[in-house]
């Protein structure tokens, strides 16, 4: 029996209102993501918006305080913009142009970016070390209790790239957010109620103003010292998140026609996951598409 709206609705808010109030841990914690996506991408936006804004209401009425808040600005919000963006078109029926995924995403590595930044200099006016200090705190309590071959890294992270624990962090809450996407969208596409057939990425689509905000970022690394230079190298690394997509979407265009794809590209995964190397070649890569994309508009234009 297929669901009207308002169920779908209902149902998701409650469900994702539900499970937040669950004694989640860890990755967990992003479990509402499902029940939203799943109405947004069988309902649309609108239904998404309703849900989000009831699932909002229980934890606010029913959880601690302040957990509203989050799930509002971490779960509702980018559910919502996700699908609001990945259901916009132009074109009709059968020859539907898709709004570019990867700029939905460009957006949201944005908000993630100001998000933390916001937090940043929350934390700067109630601790005198700021967000880095908290973190370096954290990572050195840690080290006296870490194994002996963990103990040397946990002290590099600590002093020199205290910024790369809070950008790895914004990239894997991006990764679920896609992720939670990919899931919801196959699982109603295999019951024939997804309103588009495919989340998959195409390496276009970045708009120029990603790249002035990552030129801005890393000039700012460079001029700034302190907690402002943390911040900067944090926002730079998370702005990079869209490039990583664009050179992993590269990677399944050209291995298309290879010989023993499917090795290829869990070789390539596998590496992603025991190395940083392959993530730098792949934001290298989604920089060349941009660049590339950018000079063959300007030929055209003139």
């Amino acid at each position: 029996m297929k669901l009207s709206r308002i169920h779908w609705t209902l149902l998701a808010g409650l469900a994702a209102g539900l499970l937040f109030l669950l004694p989640n841990a860890g990755l967990l914690i992003y479990l509402p993501l499902l029940p939203l996506l799943l109405a947004g991408f069988s309902e649309g936006a609108t239904a998404l918006l309703y849900a989000g804004l009831l699932a909002t209401a229980i934890t606010f009425l029913l959880g601690p305080e302040g957990d509203s808040l989050f799930f509002a600005l971490f779960l509702a919000f980018p559910a919502w913009y996700l699908v609001q963006g990945a259901l916009r078109f132009r074109g009709a029926g059968s020859v539907r142009q898709w709004h570019p995924l990867l700029a939905v995403f460009a957006d949201l590595a944005l908000f993630t970016a100001v998000m933390f930044l916001l937090f940043a200099l929350l934390a700067a006016s109630e601790e005198p070390g700021g967000l880095q200090g908290i973190i370096v705190h954290e990572l050195g309590s840690h080290i006296d209790k870490a194994e002996p071959s963990l103990a040397p890294i946990l002290a590099r992270l600590a002093t020199d790239w205290s910024f790369a624990v809070f950008a790895a962090a914004a990239w894997m809450y991006l990764l679920i957010v896609y992720g939670m996407a990919v899931l919801a969208n196959s699982l109603l596409a295999a019951r024939g109620l997804a309103l588009r057939e495919s989340l998959a990425f195409a390496p276009q689509g970045l708009s120029p103003w990603l790249a002035a905000f990552v030129g801005f970022s890393a000039a700012w690394a460079l001029l700034a010292d302190g907690n402002a230079r943390f911040e900067a190298e944090t926002i730079f690394l998370i702005l990079l998140f869209p490039y990583f997509l664009s050179g992993l979407a590269l990677l399944h265009q050209v291995s298309r026609g290879w010989q023993g794809r499917s090795l290829w590209l869990i070789a390539g995964y596998s590496a992603l996951i025991l190395f940083a190397w392959p993530a730098v070649i792949l934001v290298a890569a989604g920089i060349y598409v941009q660049l590339a994309e950018m000079l063959a508009k300007r030929r055209e234009v003139g």
